[in-house]
């Protein structure tokens, strides 16, 4: 008598919905998905997401280049850099959301020592977010 054995179509379901899922979460990473509402900011992109009121916000300002930082986690690809990191000079937490990592990118500094970075791919279109958000902004800021 044989034993049992399930069939290979099973197994290549599997195979099958592992790709998508795959392909599902690396394309949820390709854009950061930016929504400015009437008193907060939300940034998205695949897994990494941060919504910051515009009342808790002690900074923002155009830099072209990132601090020294170590990466907590969160990848690099052809240029997009998504992910938590830790500035090396201070010690302090960085939230990077770049969908280039060159050109200008939105630094915004919120509750004294957190530090959330961002861009899209065109540089004009991360000044116009620049931009917006100085319009949300109360007069106290910047």
């Amino acid at each position: 008598m044989r034993p049992y054995r399930k069939p290979r179509k099973y197994l290549w379901i599997m195979v099958i919905l592992a790709v998508l899922l795959c392909g599902a979460a690396l394309l949820s990473h390709t854009k950061n998905w930016i929504q400015i509402e009437r008193d907060q900011f939300k940034v998205t992109s695949g897994f990494y997401r941060n919504s910051i009121a515009f009342t808790e916000l002690d900074s923002v300002v155009l830099v072209d280049s990132l601090p020294r930082k170590q990466r907590k986690h969160g990848f690099t690809v052809r240029g997009r850099e998504k992910g938590v990191y830790q500035n090396l000079e201070d010690s302090t937490t960085v939230y990077v959301f770049l969908d280039r990592a060159e050109g200008p990118k939105v630094k915004l500094v919120y509750q004294d020592s957190l530090r959330l970075f961002v861009n899209y791919r065109d540089s004009l279109d991360t000044q116009a977010l620049f931009e917006t958000i100085q319009l949300r902004l109360p007069q106290s800021v910047n």
